[in-house]
């Protein structure tokens, strides 16, 4: 695993900079410039209690104690999201492809998910280059990999570099990936606590107790996946809100907006768009299948979710969509007012016109009629 020497937690997020600047390579990207997910909670002090097995789901404020986060504190290790894909991934197709290349690697196929237990030669695997580095650190295969079937990858206890060494080398098995640069990205950190007497999420670290199962990261990964794909329509609106934001301004100033009927059409469509993806085609808004046979994890799964502010944030996006859509709607109906308007004018002077040429055919045949 990728390991972050760190005495307290409390400054673990003040020293997370330093550590990923001493992990990154030379001449790539680092994760900070990716787009980072839009949640409160990456400023705030919330705190979130994991459900015990025989209790109700439950939620604080309150803070963890000193003690819980300074005192003998666990090695902490990474857990980062990447939207890598746009549209469906072939999970399949990518199981059987690691398999026929690194025989011992026990994948395992879930609702929406692939599970790959972490091997070095994943990335030259998946992209065939076999000038792509592989460590052979015994600690590369405790990490974890889920590769959800809408285009998210979640990582457990990788470096940065191997994170984005697959994430790269999956581009190639994608219909429609995601540029580097483009990457949707959120970056957590999480930690086994032996003698902790809850586990949950404070300040974007995990706690988790001793010997979690492969079933518990794959619950909260189907939350940080969820969150990330979210991002990717966030950003969209974001755009399309960067796009219209002086219409209204323009309106007051000048009485009018200088965009075609086509142009605002097509703005509208966009934003349709992302609200049928959002509430419609993707699994934002949904409870992931896997949870349907296994009810006594999705108590997890919704205080995860509830960490990273899915539901709110989903509530907040369809608003901004509606402020939008009606804006865009007072367009549309005005410039179909105006090319109404346009049109009755076209009329009228034709009818002007027609009379006037009238007229005229009346003096000539009358002058006509008495020069005879």
């Amino acid at each position: 695993m990728a390991k972050i020497n760190n005495s307290k937690i409390s400054t673990l997020l003040h020293k997370r900079s330093r550590t990923n600047e001493e992990e990154e390579p030379p001449n790539q990207k680092s994760e900070k410039n990716y787009h980072k997910v839009n949640r409160t909670t990456k400023n705030n002090q919330k705190l979130v209690i994991f459900p015990p097995d025989d209790r109700e789901t439950c939620y604080s404020d309150d803070i963890l104690s000193d003690n819980d986060l300074k005192e003998n504190s666990p090695p902490v290790y990474r857990v980062s999201a990447y939207l890598f894909n746009y549209c469906l991934v072939d999970l399949v197709h990518i199981a059987t492809l690691l398999k026929s290349t690194i025989p011992l690697i026990e994948t395992r196929l879930f609702e929406e998910a692939l599970y790959v237990p972490f091997h070095p030669s994943i990335p030259s695997v998946l992209s065939k280059d076999q000038n792509i580095e592989s460590k052979q650190s015994s600690d590369d295969f405790n990490g974890k990999l889920f590769i959800f079937d809408y285009g998210v990858a979640v990582f457990w206890g990788l470096s940065e570099k191997d994170e984005i060494d697959i994430c790269r080398a999956l581009i190639p098995l994608s219909l429609k990936p995601v540029e580097p640069s483009l990457f949707q990205t959120d970056n957590l950190m999480y930690h086994i606590h032996d003698s902790h007497s809850k586990s949950g999420i404070y300040n974007d670290i995990i706690t988790l107790k001793s010997s979690p199962s492969t079933k518990t990261f794959l619950t909260l990964s189907h939350a940080l996946a969820q969150s990330v794909k979210l991002a990717l329509f966030e950003d969209l609106v974001q755009q399309s809100i960067d796009a219209t934001s002086g219409i209204p301004k323009q309106l007051a100033e000048e009485g009018n907006v200088f965009l075609s009927r086509e142009e605002i059409t097509k703005l509208i469509g966009e934003l349709f768009s992302v609200r049928i993806n959002v509430n419609l085609v993707s699994n934002v808004l949904d409870t992931p299948e896997f949870f349907w046979n296994q009810p006594n994890l999705e108590r997890l799964y919704l205080a995860a979710r509830s960490y990273l502010e899915v539901s709110q944030r989903v509530a907040v996006l369809n608003q901004r969509v509606s402020v939008i859509s009606d804006l865009l709607q007072m367009l549309r109906d005005h410039s179909t007012n105006h090319h109404a308007t346009s049109l009755e004018l076209i009329v009228i002077v034709l009818i002007f016109m027609s009379v006037v040429v009238g007229v005229v055919e009346i003096v000539i045949f009358m002058r006509n009629s008495h020069c005879k």
